[in-house]
């Protein structure tokens, strides 16, 4: 939709529009900030406090960007006008707001602004062309945001722009002007979506990925973190498991997420890199491309995180489709349109770069699956043909796909033959937790009962004598069936809560022996001693040291506040 008008004189006018970028971008960050917002709200429910301090945040931020927006975009005012003379435009970074057309060198789109901008190069000596120190700007190029206007505007806006210009400085406005970068990537971007009109396989592999975690909420998944024991129950990449022979876990694992914020990170990178790779290598190459490199990704995790946790998630899958699309351009940067090229190679390495440095600076992240998935997404792309040119596309896809299929097979199979072998049985780790959870509820009874006739004979409830038969009677038996419970608990030595465990078998086994251990009772007196006391003090200084370590091993536990 445009929205130029032509004024009196000939002059052209270009006024702000709701279809301009900058407009769209307020409607998606008023609907981000409100989906936050209710999701926050749903997670602070039992807050009252937190819950208000979110929606307030959220509102200010949402008042924020409109006051911002509106600012800028200046709704019944014209943006710009152009008149044979000069451009006028409130939105200039200069601190003149009107240049002449005869001060202009030339002009240009570069990046700029959040977005591109036309760059009015002015004439060398009219002004400093040194970079501002805080903006970075240099006066001798005004920058004029086209994100404020809409896109068909931006065409005409450019062309005319060039038109008066060469008007001015030429005395002619026809001819051989410059070609529309504008136009050039538009068509560009016409001729991809023509493709694939409607990139099917990115959709559902969205959708897939959506509905596992939605089964999972309703499996013991959680909204934020999902347990370890559920995700390795769905399917995700551990290498002990993997090395028993449960190799499908390195492609199940591609569609296990575990939490929220996890799968909508990896959906919006699929979303935005999967629907324009799909369309440039086509449906069939695109889903070789995205698994070869989701299973490198796992592939090389058995190596690092899987060796010690349970790995999930789309993102070896998602480095892989982003590493893609940088090898496609970087093959093809000769032929496509500048804007095209810079945003894919600048946009898209900066992604990869930053989420790899943050990933190897932030713990509980699988950075060995996105280098994998970022280094089979690209050696697969690097094989394949891209549909540029569909005459050369259709007489190699066949050849190249099964080359390129070969090359992703090779490099998984190799990660995973040259994995060491896992040091940590997490299965075992997982399917002993039930029963070592049952344990300890049984352990903390079997204790709070021999305390409670303790607590019972010191309050004059029951007569000592009585105490001291029910500890061989009913206490002792209680830990000699929990000593049987602790033996048939199958912990391997590389787990980690063995020596815990161990000192808890050793404190049941020693309250068992003391329980059982004969007294010698003086009932005119009233006194009951054990029949063998100096094991008895024994037994009691290494109930204290255990206890001791047992202490230890919950400070170490707890987490750092």
């Amino acid at each position: 939709m445009s929205e130029s008008n032509i004024l009196a004189g000939g002059a052209v006018a270009f006024f702000a529009t709701q279809h301009s970028p900058l407009a769209r971008n307020r409607k998606h960050i008023w609907f981000g900030l409100i989906l936050g917002t209710l999701l926050a709200a749903f997670l602070s429910r039992d807050s009252p406090g937190g819950l208000w301090v979110v929606v307030l945040v959220g509102l200010l931020i949402g008042l924020w960007t409109e006051v911002g927006v509106r600012r800028q975009l200046k709704f019944g005012q014209a943006l710009a006008t152009l008149t044979e003379e000069a451009i006028e435009a409130p939105g200039l970074s200069s601190a003149d707001k009107r240049l002449r057309w005869c001060d202009i060198d030339h002009i240009e789109v570069a990046p700029g602004h959040g977005g591109r901008a036309i760059v009015f190069v002015l004439k060398p000596g009219l002004t400093s062309s040194r970079r501002r120190f805080l903006t970075g700007r240099r006066p001798s190029r005004p920058m004029l945001a086209l994100s404020l206007f809409a896109p068909a505007d931006q065409e005409r806006l450019l062309d005319e722009a060039r038109r008066l210009h060469r008007l001015a400085t030429m005395g002619k406005a026809h001819g051989l002007l410059a070609s529309n970068e504008l136009a050039e990537e538009r068509i560009f971007r016409e001729g991809l979506v023509a493709l694939a009109p409607v990139p099917w396989l990115t959709y559902g592999l969205i959708a897939t990925n959506v509905l596992v975690w939605l089964l999972m909420l309703g499996e013991g998944g959680m909204l934020a973190t999902t347990p370890v024991p559920t995700l390795l129950d769905w399917g995700g990449n551990a290498a002990s498991e993997v090395q028993k022979g449960q190799w499908w876990r390195m492609a199940s694992a591609m569609f296990v997420h575990s939490g929220l914020v996890h799968l909508a990170a990896n959906m919006f990178g699929l979303y935005a890199a999967g629907t324009l790779v799909e369309r440039i290598y086509g449906a069939a190459p695109f889903a070789l491309l995205y698994c070869g490199a989701g299973l490198a990704g796992s592939a090389l995790s058995l190596h690092f995180a899987a060796q010690s946790a349970v790995s999930v998630g789309a993102s070896g899958a998602v480095f892989g489709v982003a590493g893609a699309l940088m090898v496609a351009v970087a093959q093809h940067r000769r032929a496509l349109p500048q804007f095209f090229r810079a945003q894919m190679l600048g946009g898209v390495g900066f992604y990869v770069l930053y989420s790899l440095l943050q990933g190897f600076g932030t713990q509980g992240i699988d950075n060995a699956a996105h280098v994998g998935g970022l280094l089979g997404g690209a050696l697969v792309a690097a094989v394949l043909p891209e549909r540029f040119d569909l005459a050369r596309y259709a007489a190699a896809i066949g050849a190249r796909s099964v080359a390129a299929a070969a090359v992703a097979g090779l490099l998984i199979v190799g990660l995973m033959a040259t994995a060491p072998v896992a040091t940590l049985d997490q299965g075992r780790m997982i399917r002993t937790d039930k029963t070592l959870q049952v344990l300890f509820r049984l352990f903390d009874k079997t204790v709070a009962a021999m305390v409670a006739d303790g607590e019972a004979v010191t309050a004059g409830r029951m007569p000592l004598i009585e105490a001291d038969e029910r500890s061989r009677t009913v206490h002792a038996p209680a830990f000699r069936d929990l000593l049987v419970q602790f033996d048939a608990a199958d912990l391997g030595r590389d787990d980690p809560r063995a020596p815990f465990v161990a000192d808890l078998r050793q404190l049941t086994a020693l309250f068992a022996e003391s329980q059982a251990m004969a007294s010698v009772v003086d009932v005119e007196r009233g006194q009951v001693t054990p029949a063998d006391p100096v094991r008895m003090e024994q037994i009691q200084r290494d109930i204290e040291l255990v206890n001791q370590r047992l202490k230890d091993y919950a400070a170490k536990a707890r987490p750092a506040r």
